[in-house]
C-alpha cells in the first residue's frame, strides 16, 4: 500500500535497522514485508491468517506479529498451525493493556509470546500478563526508525517482540545449521531470571538476554548475579512477610563456592552456594518486618565470585519495600 503508518518499519528496524541511533539486533537478516493492515492500522483475522501462510510460502523462518486481540480466530489458529507444521517460528506481542491475559496470536501454544520490561528490567504495567508469556524484553521508548527518514520513540510490546525475533535470527546468523525451531528454544532457555523465582505470568522465562544468546557456546565466562528480591506477603497474622533473593549463574561455566550476603532490617544473613551450573538460580528466603506506619526499609543482597566475574554490576541489588498503615 501507498499509506505507510510506521509501525511496521518501526519493528522491522528493531530486527535489522543499520541507523547509528537505532541499531537492529540481527542487521544481517532478510527482512520479508507483508502488509495486513489497513491505513488506519486495523486487520482482521482473514488478512492476518492470509499473511501468515504467505509469510511462509515465502519462505520465512521467523515471523513477527506485534499486532494482537482478543478474540479467539479458528482461521488464525489454523494459519499458526500450518506455519509451525513446515518449521517457522511466530513471536507475537502479548498487549498493551495491563490485562492478565494473552492477547491473540500470542495466546495460541507454540508461539512465543513476548511481554515488555523498561531499561532496567521492570515489568511495565501496560504489559500483559499470562501464564503461557513466553519471555519478556525492552518495550518503553526503543529508538526505532519511522517513515520518511525519521527516527521515533517506540513504546509497547509491539516493540518487544522484535527483539525476540532479531535475537533468534541473530542464532541463526551465528550457527548456519541451525533451525529457527533450536534457535528459539537457545533464546528462551537462557533468558535472566527475573521477579519471582523460574517461570512467571509477568516475565516468562526472563527477560531476553541477547549475549548470552551469542556467548552460549563460549567457555570460560563467569557471570552471577542477584537477579531479583521479592516481598510475599505473610501467610497468617502471626507470621512475616518473606523476601526472596534469587541468584543466577549468568555465565557458561558451573559457579563454585558463591559466598552471598542478605543485609535487612532483621540483621545480615551470609550463606554459600555450593555449586551452581550455568543458566540455574537459587532463592533464599528471608522474613521481614515491615513497619505499619508505611515507612520503607530496605533489603541489599550481594554475591561473590572466586573466578573473577563478566558483569559485576548484577552483584549486587537494593530494593524496598513498604507495608501500608
Amino acid at each position: 500500500g501507498s499509506d505507510q503508518l510506521g509501525h511496521g518499519t518501526a519493528v522491522a528496524s528493531i530486527i535489522s535497522g543499520d541507523h547509528l541511533l537505532a541499531p537492529g539486533v540481527a542487521p544481517a537478516s532478510d527482512i520479508l514485508s507483508i502488509r495486513i493492515t489497513d491505513a488506519e492500522g486495523t486487520s482482521d483475522s482473514f488478512t492476518l491468517a492470509e499473511g501468515i501462510i504467505q509469510a511462509v510460502d515465502s519462505g520465512a523462518d521467523i515471523i513477527n506479529i506485534s499486532m494482537g486481540s482478543y478474540g479467539n480466530s479458528s482461521l488464525v489458529e489454523d494459519a499458526v498451525r500450518y506455519a509451525q507444521e513446515r518449521g517457522a517460528v511466530i513471536v507475537a506481542s502479548s498487549g498493551n493493556e495491563g490485562l492478565e491475559a494473552i492477547a491473540y496470536p500470542a495466546a495460541y501454544e507454540g508461539v512465543i509470546a513476548v511481554g515488555a520490561v523498561e531499561a532496567n528490567g521492570e515489568h511495565l504495567d501496560f504489559s500483559n500478563n499470562g501464564q503461557n508469556l513466553a519471555i519478556t524484553a525492552p518495550g518503553y521508548q526503543v529508538n526505532a526508525a519511522w517513515g520518511d527518514d525519521l527516527l521515533t520513540t517506540f513504546s509497547g510490546t509491539s516493540a518487544s517482540a522484535p527483539f525476540v525475533s532479531g535475537a533468534i535470527a541473530a542464532a541463526m546468523s551465528e550457527n548456519p545449521n541451525m533451525t529457527a525451531q533450536q534457535a528459539s528454544d537457545l533464546v528462551l532457555s537462557v533468558s535472566n531470571d527475573a521477579g519471582y523465582p523460574g517461570e512467571d505470568s509477568s516475565y516468562g522465562n526472563g527477560i531476553l538476554a541477547l549475549d548470552r544468546v551469542m556467548e552460549h557456546g563460549t567457555p570460560g565466562i563467569y557471570d552471577v548475579a542477584i537477579t531479583s528480591q521479592v516481598l510475599v506477603p505473610a501467610e497468617t497474622a502471626t507470621s512475616l512477610p518473606q523476601v526472596l533473593v534469587t541468584v543466577q549463574n549468568q555465565g557458561t561455566e558451573t559457579l563454585i563456592n558463591s559466598p552471598v550476603q542478605i543485609i535487612s532490617p532483621s540483621g545480615t544473613r551470609s550463606v554459600n552456594i555450593s555449586s551452581l551450573a550455568p543458566g540455574q538460580i537459587q532463592t533464599f528466603n528471608v522474613p521481614l518486618a515491615l513497619p505499619h506506619n508505611g515507612n520503607e526499609v530496605s533489603v541489599t543482597s550481594s554475591v561473590k565470585n572466586s573466578e573473577g566475574d563478566k558483569d559485576p554490576t548484577n552483584n549486587t541489588r537494593s530494593d524496598s519495600f513498604t507495608q501500608e498503615p
